[in-house]
């Protein structure tokens, strides 16, 4: 199966994260270009630079040490123009079950979706499956 998104960016200052959902994709799509991001501040040019005409997923974070997911949401409310901000759908993946970041995501006009780490492969398709619908 082939993936809508031209490139996938995973923002996460965790590596065994980065591994196994990156790991989970290239299980369910046939092609896959993911990029892997483990510093948030670096994240914020990489894809702002990086963003063509087609459609683009960033897997954010919310519990990073040095920015937060919170915070890059903020920055790049601030930094990036409204079109490449079109561009991107961001989905959060996190660690954390406060249904404050929950409610938080469903607020927030640049989450597109909020799931909690740890999923397998069947957790990672229903995840895709709720992005692509959307």
């Amino acid at each position: 199966m082939l993936l809508d998104y031209r490139t996938v960016y995973i923002v996460d200052d965790n590596k065994n994260s980065i591994f196994i959902t990156k790991y989970q994709l290239t299980q369910l799509y046939d092609e896959v270009h993911v990029v892997e991001v483990l510093d948030p501040e670096e994240a914020l040019e990489t894809i702002a630079a990086d963003v063509t005409e087609q459609k683009d997923l960033l897997f954010l974070d919310i519990n990073m040490p040095n920015m937060s997911g919170w915070d890059f949401l903020e920055q790049i409310a601030n930094l990036w123009s409204q079109e490449v901000l079109n561009k991107i759908d961001i989905c959060i993946l996190t660690t954390s079950t406060r249904d404050e970041d929950q409610k938080k995501a469903a607020l927030h006009p640049l989450v597109s979706h909020y799931a909690e780490k740890p999923f397998d492969t069947e957790g990672m398709k229903s995840i895709m499956d709720t992005i692509l619908d959307k």
